[in-house]
């Protein structure tokens, strides 16, 4: 009689990501005929066929030369799928930040990590990453082995300058402005306005007697600025000369009394050095001699004078 074969023991194989098809392999024996349809129109040879994804059928088996059929049914999984790869949101980082926040629209169904071997899991499409750095977000459909990534690098940050030190000098007497200076350090830019429609050059400017102000630096390219303040007092006023009323000697006379209107906040000396003072608007001075009288604003060096000569 003729023997049925043995049934073929089908070894399917769970599809690769996004595969379309998968190759079945049995053990095929001498003496018995194959194939995937029940008349044997056609044939699988060496014990191998293609089948696609997410599909199922019958291997038949028969005995050369007769009518002696068995058969085996199949079913293929269909093929996991790659996620997309995340589209990663990398900021420019702030003005001397440390990290940046990047994100991403996460996915359901997809888990993200920073490392290959998804040790750590991303949350909420958003993670933090140092400045001047770079990476990688890896994504993987949930239960399988399908590994998508995207690369990100991150900027260094823009450095903020150091505040300008200004050096703002005492007006001199009856000055209207005074020179103000600092250091200009390569790399910054500095203005007298928040906008930086202008700009100072050379680390000076000149600002008005009695005014205040602000000076801002920004280190070029960035918007990373800083800002120094400063006020400029009044100017100390040089006093009006005194008009010296010097009388004609009287007969005889070894000296005169020399007057002046005294105005108060001035102070009057016969010396340069003021060490002795004129007061009440009056002082002796002998006949036939010259000198001159001193007069200064009180508290500054703001000095004039008048000369004197007696007959």
């Amino acid at each position: 009689a003729p023997v049925t074969p043995a049934a073929p023991v089908l070894d399917v194989p769970a599809p690769a990501c996004d595969a379309a098809s998968v190759t079945i392999t049995f053990t095929a024996v001498v003496g018995v005929e194959y194939s995937l349809n029940s008349d044997f129109s056609t044939t699988i040879t060496d014990g191998s066929f293609t089948a696609n994804v997410n599909s199922s059928g019958t291997v038949y088996a028969r005995t050369t030369g007769t009518t002696c059929v068995i058969s085996s049914g199949y079913e293929v999984a269909p093929a996991p799928v790659t996620p997309a790869a995340p589209v990663l949101d990398v900021p420019a980082p702030a003005c001397d930040a440390t990290t940046v926040t990047i994100t991403f629209t996460a996915v359901d169904g997809v888990a993200y990590s920073l490392n290959s071997d998804f040790s750590t899991t991303i949350i909420d499409g958003s993670f933090t990453a140092d400045v001047n750095s770079s990476g990688t977000v890896y994504a993987r459909t949930t239960g399988t082995t399908c590994v998508i990534s995207s690369g990100y690098e991150v900027a260094p940050a823009p450095v903020t300058p150091a505040a300008p030190v200004l050096d703002v000098p005492a007006p001199a007497c009856d000055a209207a402005s005074v020179t103000i200076t600092f250091t200009a350090v390569d790399g910054v830019e500095y203005s007298l306005n928040s906008d930086f429609s202008t700009s100072i050059t050379d680390g000076s400017f000149t600002a008005d007697v009695n005014s205040s102000g602000t000076v801002y630096a920004r280190t070029t390219g960035t918007t990373c600025m800083i800002s120094s303040g400063y006020e400029v007092a009044s100017a100390p006023v040089t006093p009006a000369a005194p008009v010296l009323d010097v009388p004609a000697p009287a007969c005889d006379a070894t000296t005169v009394t020399i007057t002046f209107t005294a105005l108060d906040g001035v102070e009057y000396s016969l010396n340069s050095d003021f060490s002795t003072s004129i007061t009440d608007g009056s002082f002796t001075a002998d006949v036939n001699s010259s000198g001159t009288v001193y007069a200064r604003t009180t508290g500054t060096t703001c000095v004039i004078s008048s000369g004197y000569e007696v007959a």
